[in-house]
């Protein structure tokens, strides 16, 4: 598979390169790697660059040909109808062109192909950035290496020919999902135990236990004490009740923790109705609650 994307990389990859210098002569000779590996060094090698690039890719010969002069290049894609595109777009090839009628190269039109390069994108207005071998900074068609240019086309579209070469699409990458996490099951505390085998979640309690911020906070203590408590005595409340109690506010003694009282003191007066029976609910229960359900008054 060779795509648009791979040409154009492999295209800038080679920025920078120079051909070879004579300094004797003091003049570049065009002695460059790409005409060796064409085996047509010490010529004009723009073309050659172009195939190069697509040789390195896997595209020579079937989606790009191999070829050295400009000409052959523009009439290889004019049979298989790949020229004519605008506006211009990455991986396309330009063949640019000089008004010369008596060239051996010229079309009917008077225009004769004079270099070529690759498209690297469309900037809009006409203005198409490239990279290019055998230029210079001027844009000359007989240069001395590889360079990114930007070109300003002719309004009257005669001096650029854009090729488009039948890249194989860019392979579609799809985000892989987010691996499912499951949170692990909460330890229930110790003592929770009813009906056999099962457990209430009471690992917030748990956790509270162990924070010095329980044992010193009486409503702590308290709504820690009472649903252990009712976790023995009435689970099914436990079970319907628990969530909407976490989600008090710092598990202080709020809306929840009276309810559960409430509940406790419910079953309390069925159990020892001349104690419980006519206790109404305070904002903090009082010493013989505190001892039904296990705990220790507070002085």
């Amino acid at each position: 598979m060779a795509t648009a994307k791979q040409f154009v990389a492999m295209a800038a990859s080679q920025i920078g390169y120079r051909e070879g210098y004579d300094r004797i002569e003091r003049e570049y000779t065009n002695d460059n790697k790409f005409g060796i590996w064409y085996g047509m060094n010490f010529v004009a090698w723009c073309a050659i660059f172009v195939s190069w690039v697509a040789f390195k890719v896997g595209a020579l010969g079937t989606i790009v040909p191999k070829f050295a002069s400009c000409y052959v290049g523009l009439t290889w894609f004019r049979n298989k109808g790949l020229t004519g595109h605008w506006p211009p777009q990455a991986g396309d090839i330009f063949i640019m062109r000089t008004y010369n009628p008596k060239a051996w190269n010229a079309d009917a039109d008077g225009w004769a192909t004079q270099h070529t390069g690759i498209v690297e994108k469309y900037l809009g207005d006409g203005r198409v950035q490239t990279i290019e071998g055998n230029t210079n900074l001027s844009g000359s068609s007989q240069g001395n290496g590889v360079y990114r240019l930007i070109r300003q086309d002719s309004p009257d579209g005669k001096k650029f020919i854009y090729c488009r070469p039948k890249w194989d699409p860019e392979p579609v990458v799809v985000a892989p999902k987010p691996p499912v996490v499951t949170a692990p099951a909460p330890k229930p505390i110790a003592g929770a135990v009813y009906s056999g085998s099962k457990t209430i979640d009471l690992s917030t309690l748990a956790y509270a236990a162990k924070n010095p911020a329980f044992r010193s906070n009486a409503a702590f203590r308290w709504n820690g004490l009472v649903w252990a408590w009712l976790a023995k005595n009435n689970p099914a409340y436990c079970r319907a009740n628990q969530a909407a109690w976490l989600k008090e506010s710092s598990y202080v003694f709020g809306r929840q923790g009276q309810l559960a009282t409430q509940e406790m003191y419910r079953l309390l007066a069925a159990k020892q109705p001349t104690t419980f029976s006519r206790v109404s609910l305070p904002t903090w229960p009082g010493a013989q609650a505190v001892k039904a359900v296990g705990g220790t008054p507070v002085a």
